[in-house]
Protein backbone atom coordinates (compact mmCIF):
# COMPACT_ATOMS: atom_id res chain seq x y z
CA UNK A 1 0.00 0.00 0.00
CA UNK A 2 2.70 2.58 0.69
CA UNK A 3 4.54 1.81 -2.53
CA UNK A 4 1.10 2.32 -4.67
CA UNK A 5 0.83 5.91 -2.26
CA UNK A 6 4.54 6.70 -3.10
CA UNK A 7 3.74 5.84 -6.72
CA UNK A 8 0.78 8.28 -7.18
CA UNK A 9 2.68 10.73 -5.15
CA UNK A 10 5.40 11.02 -7.32
CA UNK A 11 3.17 10.50 -10.85
CA UNK A 12 1.18 13.55 -9.10
CA UNK A 13 4.68 15.53 -8.64
CA UNK A 14 5.52 14.87 -12.06
CA UNK A 15 2.08 15.65 -13.62
CA UNK A 16 2.51 18.98 -11.77
CA UNK A 17 5.81 19.94 -12.98
CA UNK A 18 5.28 18.68 -16.47
CA UNK A 19 1.76 20.63 -17.06
CA UNK A 20 2.21 23.19 -14.47
CA UNK A 21 5.63 23.94 -13.83
CA UNK A 22 7.00 27.49 -13.99
CA UNK A 23 11.23 28.17 -13.19
CA UNK A 24 12.03 31.58 -11.62
CA UNK A 25 15.05 33.83 -12.52
CA UNK A 26 16.71 35.45 -9.43
CA UNK A 27 18.19 38.81 -10.71
CA UNK A 28 20.60 40.75 -8.14
CA UNK A 29 20.70 44.23 -8.70
CA UNK A 30 23.62 45.30 -7.89
CA UNK A 31 23.21 49.19 -7.26
CA UNK A 32 19.78 48.98 -5.68
CA UNK A 33 20.56 46.22 -3.17
CA UNK A 34 17.74 43.72 -4.46
CA UNK A 35 17.05 40.87 -6.30
CA UNK A 36 13.91 40.81 -9.04
CA UNK A 37 12.13 37.57 -9.26
CA UNK A 38 10.82 37.40 -12.11
CA UNK A 39 8.10 33.84 -13.39
CA UNK A 40 9.54 32.88 -16.88
CA UNK A 41 6.08 31.38 -18.25
CA UNK A 42 5.01 35.38 -17.96
CA UNK A 43 8.27 37.26 -17.96
CA UNK A 44 7.09 39.41 -15.25
CA UNK A 45 8.60 40.16 -12.34
CA UNK A 46 6.59 39.10 -8.96
CA UNK A 47 8.68 40.32 -6.32
CA UNK A 48 11.65 42.46 -5.54
CA UNK A 49 13.82 41.26 -2.11
CA UNK A 50 16.16 43.07 -0.28
CA UNK A 51 19.36 41.69 0.36
CA UNK A 52 22.69 43.38 0.88
CA UNK A 53 25.12 46.18 -0.15
CA UNK A 54 25.82 45.13 -4.16
CA UNK A 55 24.75 41.96 -4.78
CA UNK A 56 26.36 40.23 -7.43
CA UNK A 57 26.56 36.04 -7.34
CA UNK A 58 23.73 34.29 -7.70
CA UNK A 59 22.92 30.51 -7.80
CA UNK A 60 19.60 28.54 -7.40
CA UNK A 61 20.01 25.37 -5.51
CA UNK A 62 19.13 21.92 -7.63
CA UNK A 63 15.52 21.92 -5.36
CA UNK A 64 14.76 25.17 -6.53
CA UNK A 65 14.10 25.91 -2.52
CA UNK A 66 16.66 28.88 -1.91
CA UNK A 67 18.71 31.11 -3.87
CA UNK A 68 22.19 31.94 -2.34
CA UNK A 69 23.17 35.57 -3.68
CA UNK A 70 26.63 37.11 -3.03
CA UNK A 71 27.22 40.73 -1.11
CA UNK A 72 30.60 42.32 -2.45
CA UNK A 73 29.94 45.74 0.03
CA UNK A 74 28.29 43.33 3.11
CA UNK A 75 30.33 40.52 2.96
CA UNK A 76 28.12 38.05 2.91
CA UNK A 77 25.65 36.07 1.63
CA UNK A 78 21.81 36.50 1.66
CA UNK A 79 20.05 32.98 1.71
CA UNK A 80 16.66 33.71 0.46
CA UNK A 81 13.87 30.96 0.90
CA UNK A 82 12.24 30.67 -2.59
CA UNK A 83 9.03 29.62 -1.20
CA UNK A 84 7.95 32.63 1.32
CA UNK A 85 11.17 35.25 0.01
CA UNK A 86 12.50 35.41 3.73
CA UNK A 87 15.80 36.03 3.97
CA UNK A 88 18.44 35.41 6.45
CA UNK A 89 22.50 36.20 6.01
CA UNK A 90 25.43 33.96 6.39
CA UNK A 91 28.67 36.76 7.22
CA UNK A 92 31.89 36.13 5.36
CA UNK A 93 35.37 36.77 6.26
CA UNK A 94 35.78 39.08 3.40
CA UNK A 95 33.84 40.24 -0.23
CA UNK A 96 32.37 37.56 -2.13
CA UNK A 97 31.84 37.47 -6.09
CA UNK A 98 30.90 34.50 -7.65
CA UNK A 99 29.23 31.58 -6.20
CA UNK A 100 28.16 28.10 -7.07
CA UNK A 101 26.59 24.94 -5.22
CA UNK A 102 26.79 21.54 -5.72
CA UNK A 103 24.31 18.63 -7.00
CA UNK A 104 23.05 17.08 -3.89
CA UNK A 105 22.55 21.04 -2.75
CA UNK A 106 24.49 20.86 0.76
CA UNK A 107 27.48 22.73 -0.30
CA UNK A 108 27.91 26.33 -1.58
CA UNK A 109 31.09 27.56 -2.69
CA UNK A 110 31.88 31.15 -2.61
CA UNK A 111 34.92 32.68 -4.56
CA UNK A 112 36.20 36.14 -2.65
CA UNK A 113 38.56 37.87 -4.89
CA UNK A 114 40.08 40.51 -2.22
CA UNK A 115 41.68 37.05 -0.26
CA UNK A 116 41.60 34.38 -2.86
CA UNK A 117 40.04 32.39 -0.83
CA UNK A 118 36.89 29.64 -1.80
CA UNK A 119 34.68 29.08 1.35
CA UNK A 120 32.78 26.00 1.27
CA UNK A 121 29.41 26.83 3.70
CA UNK A 122 27.46 24.30 4.55
CA UNK A 123 24.12 24.54 3.74
CA UNK A 124 22.14 23.15 6.05
CA UNK A 125 23.99 24.86 9.43
CA UNK A 126 25.29 28.01 7.12
CA UNK A 127 28.02 27.88 8.38
CA UNK A 128 31.51 28.38 6.70
CA UNK A 129 33.02 24.36 6.43
CA UNK A 130 36.41 25.26 5.42
CA UNK A 131 38.39 27.83 3.51
CA UNK A 132 40.48 26.94 0.51
CA UNK A 133 43.26 29.12 -0.99
CA UNK A 134 43.18 29.77 -4.41
CA UNK A 135 45.10 32.16 -6.72
CA UNK A 136 44.57 35.92 -7.37
CA UNK A 137 41.28 37.64 -8.28
CA UNK A 138 38.32 35.45 -8.64
CA UNK A 139 35.16 35.97 -9.92
CA UNK A 140 33.39 33.10 -11.80
CA UNK A 141 33.08 29.63 -9.95
CA UNK A 142 31.44 26.44 -10.92
CA UNK A 143 30.58 23.04 -9.70
CA UNK A 144 30.62 20.05 -12.22
CA UNK A 145 27.65 17.86 -12.59
CA UNK A 146 29.25 14.76 -10.39
CA UNK A 147 30.25 17.53 -7.51
CA UNK A 148 33.62 16.04 -7.68
CA UNK A 149 35.04 19.53 -9.18
CA UNK A 150 35.05 22.97 -8.47
CA UNK A 151 36.32 25.33 -11.68
CA UNK A 152 37.23 28.71 -9.98
CA UNK A 153 38.52 31.45 -12.83
CA UNK A 154 41.58 33.72 -10.87
CA UNK A 155 41.33 36.72 -12.57
CA UNK A 156 44.70 38.24 -11.90
CA UNK A 157 46.83 35.65 -12.46
CA UNK A 158 45.52 34.36 -15.67
CA UNK A 159 44.36 30.63 -14.77
CA UNK A 160 41.61 28.04 -13.32
CA UNK A 161 42.11 26.42 -10.21
CA UNK A 162 40.23 23.27 -10.09
CA UNK A 163 40.09 21.81 -6.33
CA UNK A 164 38.95 18.49 -5.66
CA UNK A 165 35.84 18.29 -3.41
CA UNK A 166 36.93 15.16 -1.42
CA UNK A 167 39.87 16.71 0.39
CA UNK A 168 39.97 20.36 -1.05
CA UNK A 169 42.96 19.90 -2.73
CA UNK A 170 44.04 22.40 -5.78
CA UNK A 171 46.08 22.41 -8.96
CA UNK A 172 45.79 25.44 -11.62
CA UNK A 173 45.54 25.35 -15.58
CA UNK A 174 46.89 28.65 -17.47
CA UNK A 175 43.86 29.92 -19.41
CA UNK A 176 43.40 33.17 -21.60
CA UNK A 177 44.22 36.16 -19.80
CA UNK A 178 42.19 37.32 -17.37
CA UNK A 179 39.52 34.52 -17.10
CA UNK A 180 35.93 35.43 -16.07
CA UNK A 181 32.71 33.60 -16.08
CA UNK A 182 33.02 30.16 -16.00
CA UNK A 183 30.19 27.08 -17.24
CA UNK A 184 30.25 23.48 -17.31
CA UNK A 185 28.81 21.42 -19.57
CA UNK A 186 25.78 18.89 -18.61
CA UNK A 187 27.63 15.95 -19.24
CA UNK A 188 30.77 17.27 -17.36
CA UNK A 189 33.42 17.23 -20.38
CA UNK A 190 34.30 20.53 -20.75
CA UNK A 191 34.50 23.98 -18.87
CA UNK A 192 34.21 27.01 -20.71
CA UNK A 193 35.92 30.16 -19.01
CA UNK A 194 35.62 33.84 -20.89
CA UNK A 195 38.15 36.71 -20.76
CA UNK A 196 37.38 39.76 -19.94
CA UNK A 197 39.85 41.41 -22.34
CA UNK A 198 40.87 39.56 -24.74
CA UNK A 199 37.26 38.63 -26.52
CA UNK A 200 38.47 34.81 -26.42
CA UNK A 201 37.04 31.50 -24.67
CA UNK A 202 39.24 29.28 -22.97
CA UNK A 203 37.97 25.37 -23.27
CA UNK A 204 39.28 22.70 -20.66
CA UNK A 205 39.08 19.17 -21.49
CA UNK A 206 38.30 18.14 -18.15
CA UNK A 207 39.97 14.58 -19.16
CA UNK A 208 43.07 15.91 -19.92
CA UNK A 209 42.84 19.55 -18.77
CA UNK A 210 43.83 20.44 -21.90
CA UNK A 211 43.05 24.00 -22.86
CA UNK A 212 41.69 25.06 -26.61
CA UNK A 213 40.70 28.83 -27.32
CA UNK A 214 37.57 30.35 -29.16
CA UNK A 215 37.54 33.82 -30.07
CA UNK A 216 34.59 35.21 -29.85
CA UNK A 217 34.85 38.54 -30.42
CA UNK A 218 38.13 41.03 -32.14
CA UNK A 219 38.07 43.51 -29.35
CA UNK A 220 36.04 42.84 -26.36
CA UNK A 221 35.21 41.36 -23.02
CA UNK A 222 33.69 37.92 -22.56
CA UNK A 223 31.89 38.16 -19.72
CA UNK A 224 29.45 35.37 -18.20
CA UNK A 225 28.67 31.79 -20.10
CA UNK A 226 25.62 30.01 -19.85
CA UNK A 227 25.00 26.01 -21.38
CA UNK A 228 21.40 25.19 -22.14
CA UNK A 229 20.43 21.92 -20.97
CA UNK A 230 21.04 19.21 -23.79
CA UNK A 231 25.02 20.69 -24.19
CA UNK A 232 24.62 21.94 -27.80
CA UNK A 233 24.83 25.64 -27.07
CA UNK A 234 27.04 27.83 -25.48
CA UNK A 235 25.96 31.26 -24.96
CA UNK A 236 28.33 34.34 -23.88
CA UNK A 237 28.14 37.79 -23.03
CA UNK A 238 30.43 40.36 -24.89
CA UNK A 239 30.76 43.25 -23.23
CA UNK A 240 30.48 46.14 -26.52
CA UNK A 241 26.79 44.87 -26.56
CA UNK A 242 25.99 41.26 -27.99
CA UNK A 243 25.66 37.76 -27.00
CA UNK A 244 27.34 34.82 -28.89
CA UNK A 245 26.16 31.60 -29.30
CA UNK A 246 28.24 28.95 -30.10
CA UNK A 247 27.75 25.41 -31.41
CA UNK A 248 29.31 23.37 -28.25
CA UNK A 249 30.03 20.03 -31.02
CA UNK A 250 32.25 22.57 -33.40
CA UNK A 251 33.41 25.64 -30.74
CA UNK A 252 32.00 27.59 -33.83
CA UNK A 253 29.93 30.92 -33.82
CA UNK A 254 27.25 30.56 -35.43
CA UNK A 255 25.65 33.99 -34.48
CA UNK A 256 25.71 37.39 -32.32
CA UNK A 257 22.66 38.59 -31.16
CA UNK A 258 22.61 42.43 -30.15
CA UNK A 259 21.98 43.48 -26.87
CA UNK A 260 22.25 46.76 -25.23
CA UNK A 261 23.76 48.52 -21.94
CA UNK A 262 26.76 46.17 -21.12
CA UNK A 263 25.82 42.41 -21.26
CA UNK A 264 26.74 40.68 -17.99
CA UNK A 265 24.52 38.01 -16.31
CA UNK A 266 22.96 34.98 -18.78
CA UNK A 267 21.26 31.90 -17.73
CA UNK A 268 19.16 29.21 -20.19
CA UNK A 269 16.09 28.76 -18.52
CA UNK A 270 15.53 24.63 -17.82
CA UNK A 271 13.30 24.07 -21.01
CA UNK A 272 16.44 25.30 -22.90
CA UNK A 273 13.81 27.47 -24.81
CA UNK A 274 14.77 30.87 -23.79
CA UNK A 275 18.18 32.61 -22.54
CA UNK A 276 18.05 35.58 -19.98
CA UNK A 277 20.75 38.16 -19.99
CA UNK A 278 20.96 40.81 -17.18
CA UNK A 279 22.10 44.58 -18.86
CA UNK A 280 24.00 45.71 -16.52
CA UNK A 281 24.14 49.23 -18.20
CA UNK A 282 20.34 49.37 -17.52
CA UNK A 283 17.37 48.38 -15.22
CA UNK A 284 16.50 45.67 -17.71
CA UNK A 285 16.84 41.90 -18.44
CA UNK A 286 16.82 40.53 -22.11
CA UNK A 287 14.92 37.60 -23.05
CA UNK A 288 16.62 35.57 -26.37
CA UNK A 289 14.32 33.06 -28.09
CA UNK A 290 17.15 29.74 -28.40
CA UNK A 291 15.23 28.75 -32.05
CA UNK A 292 15.00 31.91 -33.51
CA UNK A 293 18.50 33.74 -31.97
CA UNK A 294 16.31 37.02 -31.43
CA UNK A 295 14.80 39.18 -28.50
CA UNK A 296 11.53 38.83 -27.98
CA UNK A 297 10.98 40.33 -24.10
CA UNK A 298 12.83 43.26 -21.92
CA UNK A 299 11.80 43.11 -18.21
CA UNK A 300 12.51 46.10 -15.95
CA UNK A 301 14.06 44.87 -13.27
CA UNK A 302 16.31 46.98 -10.04
CA UNK A 303 19.56 49.11 -10.96
CA UNK A 304 22.27 47.58 -12.92
CA UNK A 305 21.41 44.09 -12.55
CA UNK A 306 24.76 41.75 -12.20
CA UNK A 307 23.01 37.90 -12.10
CA UNK A 308 26.70 36.08 -12.37
CA UNK A 309 26.11 32.87 -11.62
CA UNK A 310 23.10 30.25 -12.26
CA UNK A 311 20.45 32.44 -11.37
CA UNK A 312 17.70 30.31 -13.08
CA UNK A 313 15.82 27.72 -10.38
CA UNK A 314 14.11 24.61 -12.23
CA UNK A 315 10.79 24.49 -13.17
CA UNK A 316 8.07 24.00 -10.07
CA UNK A 317 4.61 23.78 -9.52
CA UNK A 318 2.60 26.96 -9.13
Amino acid sequence: MKRILSFAILFVVVACNAAFGSSFAYVSNYYSNDVSVIDTSSNSVVATIPVGVYPMGVVVNPAGTRAYVTNVNSSSVSVINTLNHYVSTIALPSPPYGVTINPSGTRVYVYSATTNDVYVIDTATKTIRSTISVETGGYGIAVNPAGTRVYAANHGAHTVSIIDTNNNSVMSVPVVQYPYGVAITPDGSKVYVGSATSGYISVIDTATNNVSTVQISADSTVGNIAINPRGTRIYATIGSGAVAVIDAATNSVLTTIAIPSSPIGIDVDPSGASVYVANFGSTTVTVIDAVTNTVYSTIGVGSNPYALGKFIGPQMCK
